[in-house]
């Protein structure tokens, strides 16, 4: 926190050389060396409200911000790319890289964009996708595979050009989907509010984690060797049926994880 502009922090990723960049409500901060600069519409960031860094496979910084669309940072300085510049709305919300190097940039009300230096393509309410905000976008490997997040629309899949909605009304517990990891296999964890944590594969959820044990809002899922992590109300490691909670009371400075 200490240096930071903010003590909320909405994400985190780290470049090439070693160095974090950490995103929040009020700017943006760049920590190297032990050093922290941060970054604010006094320096040349386009909008104050950042929600989401990604660093792609080059080393470049995109930056997801709400009102200045998609931010680059080349080293030197940043650009935004707008709706002028063919993104359906300047309100992003999260980010992906795919296998081919393209952008997935999903938005608050414009849909879900992907930006490749030949073509950019979209998929909103017209293509079947739900008329939500995008929270979360993800890559089952290097399959052809996408799993989108939506915030009030359910789960959605994306293969071979076609979409396919999974709702409450087909067996999710919510259709607030926060967050979306990979699983064993070929399944997936997903993360909702108010609704808890699942893992789906085959278009049925295989094993479920109520809102109990992982929290009543989760806002990243993360997996690495087997072993899960929750985070929302606190953190959660879960392994082969084992959870474990890490709170305030194990060290956190706060029960509140993004």
């Amino acid at each position: 926190e200490a240096g930071l502009s903010s003590a909320i922090v909405t994400s985190v990723a780290e470049t090439p050389d070693g160095a974090l960049w950490v995103t929040g409500p009020r700017g943006v901060a760049r920590i190297a060396g032990g050093q922290v600069t941060t970054f604010g519409t006094q320096d040349g960031l386009p909008a104050e409200r950042v929600l989401q860094v990604l660093v792609d496979r080059r080393g470049v910084v995109w930056m997801a911000t709400h009102g200045a669309g998609l931010v680059r940072y080349d080293g030197a300085g940043f650009r935004a790319f707008r709706r002028a510049e063919g993104l359906s709305t300047d309100y992003l919300i999260s980010l992906a890289e795919d296998r081919d190097g393209a952008l997935w940039v999903g938005t608050l009300a414009g849909g879900l964009n992907r930006l490749a230096p030949a073509a950019r393509e979209l998929l909103d309410a017209r293509s079947g996708l739900p008329p939500f905000p995008v929270t979360t976008v993800y890559q089952r490997g290097q399959s052809g595979e996408w799993w989108i997040g939506t915030y009030g629309g359910g789960l959605v899949s994306l293969r071979d050009g076609k979409l396919r909605v999974y709702t409450t009304a087909d067996g999710l517990p919510s259709n607030a989907i926060t967050s979306v990891a990979g699983g064993d296999k070929a399944s997936i964890w997903v993360g909702t509010n108010g609704g808890g944590a699942f893992r789906f594969e085959n278009g049925r959820i295989v094993e479920r984690l109520g809102p109990e044990v992982v929290g009543s809002t989760l806002r990243m899922i993360e997996g690495s060797q087997g072993v899960m992590w929750f985070g929302g109300d606190g953190l959660v490691r879960y392994e082969h049926g084992v959870v474990r909670h890490i709170g305030k009371a194990e060290g956190l400075r706060s029960n509140e994880v993004r």
